[in-house]
């Protein structure tokens, strides 16, 4: 299989960083929050397994219920370490699940862009770096 859906422990990941360590924008496309942390693990794990069922319509499908979100143990802080593994996470579940037509229409596409950005302004150094470049 080309496409999988991805393990809990990843969706876990990307909403307890999401809410410990990125800037509370709190406010997501389609009305999801980080404040929700169980409905946008589950919103993007339906996506994800919306797009490997349709790929591989000729298979037996993958039930779309029953994601339960697990919190974190703690905060978990926005090292560049943890940045760029929550960023790969994030390219990881975009490739995954991206089969659909309707794909960049998706709450689960918007909401996986608005929280690539989040972790890009949270980046070190990306604050003071220039905003233009002249020279």
């Amino acid at each position: 299989m080309s496409a999988w859906v991805c393990a809990d422990a990843h969706f876990n990941f990307i909403v307890n960083f999401a809410n410990t360590a990125l800037p509370k924008w709190n406010k997501l496309p389609g009305g999801q929050s980080l404040s929700d942390p169980q409905g946008l693990a589950e919103l993007l794990f339906k996506a994800n397994v919306r797009s490997v069922n349709y790929r591989y319509a000729h298979h037996e499908p993958q039930p779309e219920e029953g994601f339960v979100w697990k919190p974190a143990g703690g905060q978990m802080p926005a090292t560049l370490e943890n940045l760029v593994k929550f960023l790969k996470a994030l390219d990881c579940l975009e490739y995954q699940s991206c089969e659909r037509n309707d794909w960049e229409e998706s709450e689960a596409f918007k909401i996986i862009r608005e929280l690539r950005g989040m972790a890009i302004n949270s980046l070190p150094g990306y604050d003071s770096a220039p905003w233009g470049i002249d020279a």
